[in-house]
C-alpha cells in the first residue's frame, strides 16, 4: 500500500478589516462609506500567501456567515495533507465544504498563490493561462445627485471608459447629464433596478445617440422571460451580473444575454471563473471581469484571468481611501502589476 501523504503544517489566518471609501458608494441597493472585508493568510512555516473575502450581501455573504464557516473549514482542514494535492483535487475537496463563494474563493486563491510562490512562477502560469501584463479597466460611477456628476468627472478623463451606476428613477437625466460632461464610452450598470422591461426599453431609446459600450443587468435576475423578450430589441450588448455566479446553463443564459460579467467573489474560485469565461466564449458571449470593492490583492488575482476577457471592469482598489496593498498600479486608465505582486510578496 501506498504511504498516506502526511497531514500538512499550514496555518490559517482570517483578519476583518474595515476600508474607508474615498466617496459615497451608491448604487441601486443601497450605498457604503467603508467597506468590511476579510483577509485571509496562509503560511506554512516558510512562506506565506494572502487571498481576499470581499463581502456582498446581494449573495448572503455576511460576517456572520463568513466567520462561521471559516472555523468549519479550519476543522476540516485540520489533519489534511492539502500542500499535496492538486489545484483539481484541492478545488473539488473544497467543494465539499458548501462554502458561500466569497470565502470560498479568499481560500482557494491564497492555496494558489502559496503553491505559486513555492514553484516560483506568477499566478497565470500556474493556472496554465497566458500571461497578463496589463489591461485597460473603466471608473465606475455611483449614483448622486446630477449637479454633482461634473466635478465628479472631469478628473476621470484618463479612462477609456465610466462605468454609470444608475436606478430606474433617475437613470436617463444621469446618463444625458453624463453624455453633456464626458465623450467616453459608457457602461451603463443598473444592478436589476428596473422592474417594468416597457420603462426599461424607453430608457434604451434615450440612449441611442449616446456612446454606449453596453448595459449591464437592468431587471432582476428572477425575470427570464422579459430578459427574453428585450435581448433581441436591445441596440447594445447585454451583459449579465447577478444573473450568474458559480454557474449557468448557458444554453438558457445566452438567450438572456449576449454578455457575462464574472466576478472571482460569486464564482468562488479561480477554476470556476475560468470554467465560466471559457464556456461563455464557446457559446459566443462577450467575457467580463469584474469586482466587488475590493483591494489591490483582489484585483490582481483578477487580472491574472484577464488573457479570457473582452472587458474588465477592476477599479474597485480606487474606490478605497487606502489601499492596505500595492499589488496593481493605475496609470491613464491602465492597470499593471506592481513589483510587489511580480516578486511574489502576495
Amino acid at each position: 500500500m501506498p504511504n498516506k501523504p502526511k497531514p500538512d503544517k499550514l496555518h490559517w489566518k482570517l483578519e476583518k478589516k474595515t476600508l474607508p471609501l474615498r466617496f459615497l458608494w451608491r448604487i441601486s441597493r443601497g450605498s457604503l462609506d467603508s467597506k468590511e472585508s476579510y483577509f485571509l493568510t496562509l503560511s506554512d512555516g516558510t512562506k506565506e500567501a494572502m487571498g481576499e473575502v470581499a463581502p456582498n450581501t446581494r449573495y448572503n455573504n455576511t460576517p456572520e456567515v463568513i466567520e462561521a464557516q471559516f472555523a468549519a473549514f479550519e476543522k476540516a482542514a485540520s489533519g489534511k495533507a492539502l500542500s499535496s494535492m492538486t489545484l483539481v483535487a484541492f478545488n473539488s475537496w473544497l467543494n465539499e465544504l458548501d462554502l458561500c463563494n466569497a470565502l470560498r474563493f479568499g481560500i482557494e486563491s491564497a492555496w494558489v498563490h502559496l503553491q505559486s510562490e513555492k514553484l516560483g512562477v506568477d499566478v497565470s502560469r500556474f493556472l496554465k493561462l497566458p500571461a497578463v501584463t496589463q489591461i485597460a479597466t473603466s471608473f465606475s460611477v455611483p449614483i448622486m445627485d446630477v449637479s454633482k456628476l461634473e466635478a465628479f468627472i472631469r478628473p476621470l478623463g484618463r479612462f477609456p471608459s465610466l462605468k454609470i451606476k444608475v436606478d430606474a428613477e433617475t437613470g436617463k437625466d444621469t446618463i444625458d447629464a453624463v453624455a453633456r460632461i464626458s465623450n467616453q464610452k459608457l457602461r451603463i450598470d443598473a444592478n436589476e433596478s428596473w422592474t417594468d422591461p416597457s420603462d426599461f426599453m424607453r430608457f434604451v431609446e434615450s440612449l441611442k445617440d449616446k456612446n454606449i459600450e453596453f448595459v449591464e443587468q437592468p431587471l432582476p435576475s428572477s425575470m427570464k422571460e422579459a430578459y427574453r423578450e428585450i435581448l433581441p430589441r436591445m441596440p447594445f450588448p447585454l451583459i449579465a451580473d447577478e444573473s450568474i455566479e458559480n454557474t449557468a446553463d448557458f444554453d438558457d443564459l445566452k438567450s438572456l444575454f449576449s454578455g457575462v460579467n464574472v466576478k472571482l467573489m460569486k464564482s468562488g474560485g479561480y477554476l470556476t471563473a475560468i470554467d465560466l469565461l471559457r464556456k461563455a466564449k464557446a457559446n459566443g458571449m462577450k467575457t467580463m471581469l469584474g469586482c466587488m470593492v475590493e483591494t489591490s490583492l483582489g484585483i490582481a488575482s483578477a487580472m491574472s484571468l484577464c488573457s479570457l476577457v473582452d472587458y474588465a471592469d477592476l477599479d474597485g482598489f480606487l474606490l478605497i481611501k487606502d489601499d492596505p496593498f500595492d499589488f496593481v498600479r493605475e496609470t491613464d486608465g491602465i492597470l499593471t502589476f506592481s513589483e510587489f505582486w511580480k516578486r511574489g510578496t502576495r
